[in-house]
């Protein structure tokens, strides 16, 4: 019997301990080991939860999910629109775009220079790093940026270093070619900036050093482009000053200079090598340009007869010129300035033809003249390329003035106007030219 009890009240004990784990389990819910809540046996010790020392709080734990936990930006989860923040964008902005400004700048410049060297490449004898690099810098104003100004100084700085320390080579003679091709670029930039009477006295010194070079076999062909170069500066100088006859005689040093190389390259021409059609293009232009200026200084000394006859042979020049764009493809216009010279000299001379029948009292053929080169400014406007700001002027003038010739000014004062607004808004200097037309018709 005593056994008989013992073992029941055994199974009771562990009957009201179940109770007591189910009770307190529903009490405290995900809690197992806390016994809050529970009435069935009074005197139970309540247990908290403990955490243990070597635990670690939780990343994202229920601080950062609340609303308004605290952030570098503001209180709310987002950034906020207020001055220190409104500052923090700003600066970001400003950096970010400033970055994308330098990498813009950086890569203009080294595009550009890598253009001057694969287009004007200054030559290895130069091995000086200063001085081919103020070389550079004065192609890009002579071609890309016209500034005569700043080109004459990088040239005249990277003459002086040449001629006293050409890097590991030896300095540069002052009459080697290298040294003769910065010196006729200076004389070049002289005329430029307006000083034509230092332009002049530098040629004469030069002129020696570019006859004995221009003699040489070896030196020929680059003497002979120089002595064309120099001889257009040399004529511009004397027929600014009127002196026609001079110019005269130093276009024709330039013209006799550029048949000869044309006649040298044309005994190695290969016909099968399209990149000699381009160079040879080149010279044609040379010698159509030098001719051109001859026209027009034998126009200015009232020799009409011959300045036509040159005028023509220059619209016969460009004539072949289109028929070997058909050859060779690669003579193209420049894409960089859109201009085309050979389109400006078709146009400058059938205006000056125009002008010459004009003074003959011939106005019906000035008239088809000033409308053929409108129409070949026109035709080369239609293939993407920009009308010649200056051919353009020159045009209206003329209309104007074959109008004034057939008694109708009204007419001739609108395209006196025409020709002066079109070089006014372009910002050429020869508007004066053309305001002095509009100021007589309109007294």
């Amino acid at each position: 019997m005593w056994k008989l009890g013992q073992i029941a009240g055994y199974r009771a004990g562990a009957w009201s301990s179940k109770v007591l784990a189910r009770g307190s389990g529903a009490a405290s819910g995900s809690r197992l080991y806390t016994s809050e809540g529970s009435g069935m046996l009074k005197g139970t010790p309540k247990f908290t939860r403990m955490r243990p020392k070597s635990a670690k709080p939780k990343q994202g734990g229920s601080q950062a999910n609340e609303p308004n936990a605290n952030s570098e930006w503001g209180t709310s989860g987002r950034p906020e629109l207020n001055r220190k923040n409104l500052g923090r964008l700003m600066f970001i902005g400003g950096a970010v775009a400033t970055g994308v400004g330098l990498m813009g700048v950086a890569a203009y410049y080294i595009g550009t220079y890598l253009y001057l060297r694969s287009k004007w490449p200054v030559s290895e004898n130069i091995d000086s790093s200063t001085a081919r690099h103020l070389l550079y810098l004065a192609t890009y104003y002579e071609r890309l940026e016209p500034n005569p100004k700043r080109a004459l100084a990088a040239l005249e700085k990277a003459l002086d270093i040449v001629a006293i320390s050409n890097g590991k080579s030896a300095p540069l003679a002052q009459d080697s070619l290298d040294a003769l091709d910065i010196k006729v670029r200076i004389t070049e930039c002289l005329y430029n900036v307006g000083r034509s009477a230092d332009a002049a006295n530098d040629i004469r010194k030069i002129l020696p050093d570019l006859s004995k070079k221009a003699g040489s076999d070896e030196t020929m062909a680059e003497a002979r482009a120089l002595l064309y170069r120099i001889s257009v500066v040399l004529g511009k100088t004397c027929a600014d000053d009127s002196r026609f006859n001079d110019a005269i005689s130093a276009y024709g040093i330039g013209l006799h200079a550029v048949k000869q190389l044309k006649q040298d390259f044309v005994h190695k021409f290969n016909s099968a090598n399209l990149l000699q059609y381009t160079e040879l293009d080149n010279i044609n232009l040379k010698e159509a340009v030098i001719t051109m200026l001859l026209a027009e200084a034998f126009n200015a000394n009232n020799d009409t007869s011959t300045a036509e006859t040159l005028f023509q042979s220059v619209l016969v020049s460009v004539k072949q010129h289109k028929a070997h764009l058909d050859v060779a493809p690669r003579i193209v216009t420049d894409i960089r300035t859109f201009k085309d010279d050979w389109a400006c000299l078709d146009v400058q001379a059938m205006v000056y033809l125009a002008k010459i029948q004009g003074n003959s009292d011939n106005g019906d053929s000035a008239l088809l003249w000033i409308e053929s080169a409108e129409s070949a400014l026109t035709n080369r406007s239609d293939f993407g390329i920009p009308r010649c700001i200056d051919c353009m002027s020159e045009i209206y003038s003329e209309l104007g003035r074959i109008s004034e010739l057939k008694g109708d000014n009204k007419k001739a004062l609108r395209k006196y106007r025409e020709a002066y607004e079109t070089a006014r808004l372009n910002f050429r200097d020869t508007q004066d030219k053309y305001l002095v037309d509009v100021k007589r018709l309109e007294s």
